[in-house]
């Protein structure tokens, strides 16, 4: 088994003290508890390579995606080649967009002349495209669905994020028969985008999610470092304030809740306690545990 991690825009693996995005840090400990064949792959985010211009049209129009696309394929045709053959895929922001490129790659070429195999587990956190114009959802040239050979998916996005530069992909909608069927969890967390990503010096609630998906990980059986899942459990905080993100160029917008979709208990116990839960209060949905447990229903505005 290998993973195949994908970070977001600008991030990349020598940042400073608590910016470390949790794409790098599930990564971490996933390779340090990895025993297979294969070779564990991550790849930086756009926006980090070829000097000015590089990062430049990176991160404002996600270009050299693709490249890291292909780097994952070369990497996972040798992989099989080797004799691992099970694939976990995780990504953050336009990373978790390629994330799901890349699993309809899988899907559509297969791996080293055989048919596509299965994809064991997808964790996502916050996927926002943009590729080309920044704020669009056309995305030309990439897929962006989930493909039916993922069993399971694990999606943590940010409630409180309004910029409508970063528009949300969902993997799902309003399908629960869907949802229930291939196991596919997708769930609102306190905070804006890198609040839910990591990245921001804001540990105390990107662990929130960093937990939660490394919960759903064990479950599916990911091989994860005991200490690194320990030290994102110790380091939440569901108090922790959200870090207000830079000026946008076009008018924020709440995003949309839809009625089927489910919220963290994080988000349910700070508003217990009398704080203002988030800026898009999620009223009336079910609230689930790390487990994906539902411990509440008819979530309310304090």
């Amino acid at each position: 088994m290998a993973i195949y991690a994908f970070d977001g825009t600008g991030n990349e693996d020598n940042p400073g003290e608590g910016e470390d995005t949790n794409v790098l840090k599930f990564f971490r400990a996933y390779e340090d508890a990895y025993s297979g064949p294969g070779k564990c792959f991550y790849v930086a985010g756009v926006g980090t390579r070829y000097s000015v211009l590089g990062d430049l049209f990176g991160k404002m129009l996600g270009i050299g995606g693709h490249q890291r696309i292909g780097e994952a394929m070369d990497q996972l045709e040798a992989n099989f080649r080797n004799g691992d053959c099970d694939i976990d895929i995780i990504g953050f922001s336009r990373g978790a967009a390629l994330a799901l490129e890349f699993a309809n790659d899988i899907l559509e070429e297969g791996v080293n002349g055989e048919e596509a195999p299965t994809i064991r587990f997808m964790g996502l956190w916050e996927t926002v495209a943009s590729f080309g114009i920044p704020g669009n959802r056309i995305n030309l040239g990439y897929d962006l669905t989930l493909p039916y050979i993922v069993q399971h998916c694990c999606h943590a996005i940010a409630l409180d994020e309004r910029r409508q530069l970063f528009p949300l992909t969902r993997v799902v909608q309003d399908a629960y028969s869907d949802r229930e069927l291939r196991d596919i969890r997708e769930v609102w967390f306190r905070g804006y985008h890198s609040d839910v990503g990591g990245g921001n010096n804001n540990e105390g609630l990107s662990n929130i999610p960093l937990y939660w998906m490394y919960q759903h990980a064990q479950r599916n059986k990911l091989p994860l470092d005991d200490a690194q899942i320990k030290k994102a459990s110790g380091g939440s905080d569901s108090w922790a304030e959200c870090k207000t993100p830079g000026m946008d160029l076009m008018a924020n917008k709440k995003r949309t809740i839809y009625a089927t979709d489910l919220v963290h208990n994080s988000v349910m116990r700070r508003t217990k306690a009398g704080r203002f839960a988030a800026n898009n209060p999620p009223v009336g949905l079910c609230v689930v545990d790390d487990a994906g447990e539902i411990v509440g229903k008819g979530f309310e505005k304090p």
